[in-house]
């Protein structure tokens, strides 16, 4: 293997270990969080679990980095 694939198969390597260690400190999260609170977003009122608001909204950040992340790449 030439330097530079040892570098990418490392930094690949350092990519999913940091992406399951989120995951699983996510998941520890939600699971200590799953009392139901009431949210108010633009006027609407819903009760919902924290967990499933905490999940929500870890998603919806990851979908905008993503995009944020594709249309940085295809302006260049």
């Amino acid at each position: 293997m030439e330097e530079s694939e040892k570098g990418r198969s490392l930094g690949s390597w350092v990519r999913i270990v940091l992406l399951l260690l989120v995951g699983a400190a996510l998941a520890i999260f939600l699971i200590s969080n799953w009392e139901t609170q009431q949210v108010k977003f633009l006027g609407a009122r819903i009760s919902m679990p924290l967990a499933l608001l905490l999940l929500a909204t870890a998603v919806g950040g990851f979908v905008l980095g993503y995009a944020a992340r594709a249309w940085r790449r295809s302006r260049s």
